[in-house]
Formats: C-alpha cells, structure tokens, sequence
C-alpha cells in the first residue's frame, strides 16, 4: 500500500509540468548615460545625455524607467527639472516613462535631459546631487510569455512565467485522494469483518 501511494505520488510529480525556462541564457541589459558630472549647473542651463539599451538576446525587450532615487539627500534632487526620451520636464523624483521595445540584436538611445529652473536661487549651484535610475526590463518570448526582469538598485528580480497546467495537476491530486480514500475504505472494512 504504502509502494502504491509513493508511486501515485511520484507520477503526481513527474507528470505536472512545472518549469521555468527561457531561449536564451544572457540578458544582457546595457544601460548608458547613468552617471552625471557637472562642476556647477547654472539656471536654465540645458544638461544632456542618453540611456543606451542594447540587446544582445534572441528576444525583443521592452523596457521603462520605473523611478528615481536620491542618493545623498540633496536637496537640489528635489528642484532639478528632468526629460527622458521627449516627455515633458517634471521633477526628478516625479520622472518615469512608457514601455519602449528593443529588437534583437538592435540598440536603441534615448535622450535624456535636465535643467536647473530660473527661479532657484545661487545657493543650489555649488550643491552636488547622485541619482540612481532605476528602469525595469521584460524579455519577451516568441511564445508571447514574457519573463519580467526588475532592477532596482544592485538587485535584479527576474520573474517567469507560470507553465503550470492547473487542470492536469487537479486531475492528478483528484486521483491520489480518490485512490488514498478507497485504501482507507478498505482496510476499515477488513478490521471491521475479522
């Protein structure tokens, strides 16, 4: 009894297909245009860069910059007027963006620009600011599953698809505890006839 139930059991884990795959083993997630060093802003003085993304994968990607993050508690995080790939100026800690998709083996540049407004006053000139972009990528399979992939800071957070079949897995827990049910059954029986 206890060889049946271990084997209902273990073909209960070997017939349900959970998995975690993907075609290609790199995301390789290139993000230029992070690091800003400029010896003093003055107002209205326009700042520009690029966010560079290449993909080196077998997937198209979407990507977004989800937030920012002040760094060294500067206050001038706080006044510093942003635009990232063409979207109005807003507040640094206020910037974010749409999903933008990269092809494979394509690279795309985004423009990326900042300003200090005309009405801060000189004291913000001399201040120095560190600000970390956080974006949030997503691989996307040619099977249309997508596999999510988070950047925050230092930490990468990649998420996958579920390929849980939930019917076969409920068919099979179904006829474990219908098989258990009917042992059970039986041996009772047989301690009641003797």
């Amino acid at each position: 009894m206890k060889r049946l139930l271990l084997g209902i059991m273990l073909l209960g884990i070997l017939v349900s297909p959970l998995k975690a795959d993907a075609s290609s083993p790199n995301f390789a997630f290139h993000i230029g245009g992070e690091e800003w060093v400029h010896e003093s802003v003055a107002p209205m003085e326009l700042m520009e860069d690029t966010v560079e993304v290449t993909n080196e994968t077998e997937s198209p990607l979407q990507f977004r910059l989800v937030d920012t993050e002040n760094l060294n508690d500067s206050s001038l995080y706080d006044v510093m007027m942003y635009s990232y790939n063409n979207s109005d100026f807003v507040k640094l800690n206020e910037l974010s963006s749409e999903w933008v998709q990269v092809e494979s083996g394509e690279t795309v540049e985004l423009p990326l620009q900042g300003y200090m407004p005309a009405e801060v006053n000189n004291d913000f000139q001399s201040m120095e600011m560190q600000a970390r972009f956080n974006f949030e990528g997503r691989l996307l399979e040619t099977d249309s599953e997508d596999v999510d992939i988070i950047q925050k800071g230092d930490k990468v957070i990649v998420k996958t698809g579920d390929n849980t079949h939930v019917g076969l897995l409920s068919i099979t827990m179904l006829v474990s505890l219908a098989v258990l049910i009917v042992l059970i059954v039986r041996r009772w029986y047989i301690e009641k006839r003797q």
